[in-house]
């Protein structure tokens, strides 16, 4: 059951034209698993605005949607350090994107890498996957790559 408010907590309505971009913005700069307890409380409130911050917010599974120049650019900045853990938490699928991205020696390295390290913990993962979340938005912001998550953007 997700975490409650206070009976005595004031009630915030998010009624401005870019509230629920600004809630998305807060979100995600939050550790993954406080975000989600957020959203789950959110959407015990006021389902319609969890459905459009949700829209908006871009997590590391989001990868999965980038072009591939995009995130070849993501994953060129990237460091090593951040990349191993980052990826343990990952789905198959975005794991298997990203070996797609790289060169055949690079991406046999990589699997190497992530057979021969030990466990690690959940929080060192998604701790990891933040920073690449922040340089995929720090890139965006920069006009190096196209984060297109929850814009509704066509690109020709």
């Amino acid at each position: 059951m997700p975490p409650r408010l206070p009976a005595h907590a004031p009630r915030l309505k998010v009624e401005t034209p870019n509230g629920a971009r600004s809630v998305a913005a807060i979100l995600n700069s939050l550790p993954p698993g406080q975000a989600a307890e957020a959203l789950a409380s959110m959407e015990a409130q006021d389902p319609d605005l969890a459905a459009q911050v949700r829209g908006l917010i871009f997590t590391f599974e989001d990868f999965l949607s980038l072009d591939l120049r995009s995130l070849r650019e993501i994953l060129r900045q990237a460091p090593s350090t951040d990349l191993l853990p980052a990826l343990r938490a990952a789905s198959t699928e975005l794991r298997e994107k990203i070996f797609s991205t790289l060169a055949k020696r690079a991406a046999d390295t990589l699997r190497e890498d992530l057979e021969a390290h030990g466990p690690v913990r959940l929080t060192e993962a998604e701790e990891a996957q933040k920073r690449l979340t922040d340089l995929a938005h720090r890139l965006e912001s920069q006009g190096v790559v196209v984060l297109a998550k929850g814009k509704g953007e066509v690109f020709i």
